[in-house]
């Protein structure tokens, strides 16, 4: 009995000795950001994000009536635009023309590239005045402009001066879509 006793104790020890070395093999991909935005990803993804004064904002598609989030060429300007709000227009919108390649930044200085911030809200809060402000600096970098599967991806960062209003700090800024 005592044997026996003493071989269970081992066998235990042996196999809780052999079990501490184990690790749990589990992959966990981090996102991109510490702010709970969407991963900056290039798959065709249909969305717009990024942070804005702080404050995480995403506008994803499809579009319907004034909410209007996709991406798309007019001529040789590529378009970009996301709406944040369901109850009033808010959104970003941008914009690169001509030579658009991935792994490019774009400078938004209305002749390469341009970025504008159109709200009927005033300073963020509702009402039925129009606001439409044009980037004062910043840029949208292409990660990704695939012209034969139609996916455009990159990043951008910029800062909107609101008339009689706060200044707006774009950050984080991500965007990921297939366009027509």
């Amino acid at each position: 009995m005592k044997q026996t006793l003493i071989l269970l104790i081992g066998i235990a020890m042996i196999s809780i000795l052999g079990c501490s070395s184990c690790k749990k093999n589990t992959v966990t991909v981090a996102p991109d950001n510490p702010y709970g935005l969407p991963n900056a990803t290039q798959v065709g993804g249909n969305f717009l994000a990024c942070r804005i004064n702080g404050k995480n904002y995403v506008a994803t598609a499809p579009y319907t009536g004034y909410k209007i989030t996709k991406a798309g060429f007019n001529v040789d300007t590529l378009g970009i635009t996301g709406t944040f709000n369901l109850n009033y227009l808010e959104g970003i919108s941008l914009a690169i023309y001509k030579y658009q390649v991935a792994n490019q930044n774009y400078v938004f200085d209305s002749i390469i590239a341009a970025a504008g911030f159109a709200s009927d809200s005033t300073c963020l809060g509702f009402s039925t005045k129009y606001t439409n402000s044009k980037a004062i600096n910043g840029s949208v970098y292409l990660t990704k402009m695939d012209r034969v599967n139609k996916i455009v991806s990159g990043t951008f960062s910029c800062t909107f001066p609101i008339p009689q209003c706060d200044t707006l700090f774009i950050t984080g800024g991500r965007f990921d879509f297939s366009y027509n």
